[in-house]
């Protein structure tokens, strides 16, 4: 049983035990995910401690009277879990963890300080990845001018967020304000950190979609071609970062009409996602969903039914904004399923694999990192006993 489960147990006995137990627990929990930068903490390997994660924000929301609040020197640890469930696609309780640390940075250090900035920003992409668009420009704006005032316009981590914006900008469909950032973000992080560094080509390949969605197909593909490049060499040719350009790549190839180069590309994509986050992750999810779309536009039906149920069936429990490629997928199998079930069998049984009860979804969508390139804006945190520490990494080891 794990050490969530006994203080579980015990609420009800002995609440000076309990309150302990649930700090022990809260500071090995948030050590393990500060170990990990922000790409790693969508890994697949991390997810039964996010379970872990999601149960501490479970039992303080319905025993925060007997546990009490935090000590200022764990609002650290706060924010690390708060990263871990958002990277987790846990976004409910992430945004319970992002709202317990910026309280507790502003009443620590004041709301102005970059921690409690970067907890409004880390608000403000949570709030993005739920579809809360207009409360998501808030945060993130707020987060810009604090970060100009705190620590200039050419910080990483204001720039952080003029990359956030832009990202924003384009799913409001603001395509120049959304170049605007974008630019303006590349810019200072070639100056800052240099155009090699992974900030930098995120930056990039937000270009590439936005050029894309400009139907600037050439100069897409000059961004995307520059930021897997620039990516293999940085993280390696199996990181997330590296498979969502190559996914990218095959959507400028489906567009282009060359559906051999782009099947290539989901397909590598997609065995890199199954490895390194899951088959149940929305990035593996998006390869899938298009794969479906390619392989209907090659006329191979039964593959594309495939591709669409297993997409479908993840999306329906997924937390994310997803609504539109639900009702897509929806509307592509009825198609599919009206058209194709006399003459071929693999259809008979489509309306049985999606009736699956859907509760209502919040949302998700990649992010980029609050706090900069090199955030160094970490309070002291508190002792944690390393052989308590070792205990738990055997618990979530993966």
């Amino acid at each position: 049983m794990c050490v969530h489960d006994w203080t579980i147990a015990t609420l009800q006995h002995d609440q000076a035990t309990t309150k302990a137990q649930y700090w022990y627990a809260f500071d090995c929990v948030g050590a393990l995910a500060e170990e990990e930068d922000w790409d790693s903490l969508a890994s697949v390997g991390l997810s039964d401690l996010a379970a872990h994660a999601r149960r501490l924000e479970h039992v303080y929301r319905n025993h925060s009277k007997a546990i009490g609040h935090a000590i200022p020197s764990r609002t650290n640890r706060t924010e690390s879990i708060a990263k871990l469930l958002h990277q987790q696609v846990q976004l409910a309780a992430a945004e319970k963890m992002y709202v317990r640390a910026r309280e507790g940075y502003e009443a620590t250090v004041g709301p102005e300080h970059p921690s409690s900035l970067n907890a409004v920003c880390g608000l403000g992409i949570l709030y993005q990845a739920q579809g809360n668009l207009a409360k998501a420009e808030e945060m993130l704006l707020q987060a810009r001018k604090g970060y100009e005032t705190a620590v200039g316009p050419e910080h990483t981590s204001t720039l952080s967020t003029v990359c956030g914006l832009g990202i924003l900008y384009q799913a409001q469909g603001n395509l120049a304000k959304a170049e605007e950032m974008y630019m303006l973000a590349r810019k200072g992080y070639e100056a800052a950190v240099g155009p090699e560094h992974t900030s930098t080509l995120d930056t990039v390949c937000c270009l590439g979609i936005l050029y894309q969605a400009q139907g600037n197909l050439a100069k897409a593909e000059e961004m995307y071609m520059l930021a897997r490049k620039g990516y293999e060499t940085a993280v390696g040719p199996e990181h997330t970062s590296t498979l969502s350009t190559i996914g990218n790549l095959g959507n400028l190839y489906r567009a282009q009409g060359n559906l051999a180069k782009a099947e290539e590309m989901y397909m590598r994509a997609r065995k890199g996602y199954e490895a390194a986050v899951g088959p149940e992750h929305t990035s593996t999810l998006m390869t899938l969903y298009n794969l479906g779309i390619l392989y209907q536009a090659q006329g191979n039906l039964t593959k594309a039914v495939e591709m669409y149920v297993r997409a479908l069936q993840g999306y329906k429990f997924a937390e994310g904004n997803h609504e539109a490629r639900i009702t897509f997928l929806e509307k592509q199998m009825a198609t599919l399923g009206t058209t194709n079930s006399e003459t071929d069998p693999d259809y008979r049984h489509v309306s049985e694999r999606l009736s699956i009860s859907r509760p209502e979804p919040p949302r998700i969508t990649s992010v980029p990192r609050c706090g900069g390139a090199n955030s160094q804006n970490k309070a002291k945190e508190p002792h944690v006993d390393h052989r308590k520490r070792d205990i738990l990494s055997r618990m979530f080891k993966r």
